[in-house]
């Protein structure tokens, strides 16, 4: 003897008796609007997934229930399918919501955006590296190019001079 209901041995048998079932009509509805939204915001959900349900179920009745997502839903959802798109992020939410309508239909996410080697690696290898310390002949407190960096220098010993006190005429 089972201690579980199948749920959707239930859904169906309820669906092929729907006349059955008038009076609950509004509750499958909701019951069934919920169980779809809940798979929809599963965080391991891929696209395939996604589509596969708007299949399942119809594009009508999938874009209805994509559309009562909150719209924070809505930009977790595209942003995680297209994550390598940036306007996601920042597009209007009506634009946000039609791009992942579209990402559940055929649209493919955008491409990994290929990076540029870096200049400053290549540099860096290329150049010789220095000696860790001050080269014999050099005074260790100036260096080639770079101003004297001790507190006994011109800078640290100037004075600034002194304002006038503003008095009352």
């Amino acid at each position: 003897m089972a201690t579980e209901i199948d749920g959707f041995a239930v859904f169906s048998a309820m669906a092929a008796h729907a006349s059955l079932f008038e009076e609950a009509r509004a509750e499958a509805t909701k019951a069934a609007r919920t169980v779809v939204a809940k798979q929809i915001k599963a965080k391991a959900l891929p696209l395939d997934h996604l589509r596969g349900i708007r299949a399942a179920i119809g594009p009508d009745a999938f874009g209805l229930i994509v559309q009562g997502l909150k719209d924070a839903e809505v930009k977790g959802l595209a942003t995680r399918l297209d994550k390598d798109n940036p306007a996601v992020k920042t597009m209007p939410a009506n634009d946000r919501l039609r791009h992942l309508l579209a990402l559940a239909h055929d649209t493919e996410p955008a491409a990994k955006p290929s990076r540029p080697a870096k200049a400053g690696k290549a540099a860096k290898s290329a150049a010789p590296a220095k000696a860790a310390g001050p080269q014999r002949g050099a005074s260790a407190s100036k260096t080639e190019g770079q101003p004297e960096r001790t507190l006994s220098s011109e800078a640290m010993a100037a004075k600034s001079p002194r304002r006038k006190s503003a008095s009352a005429d």
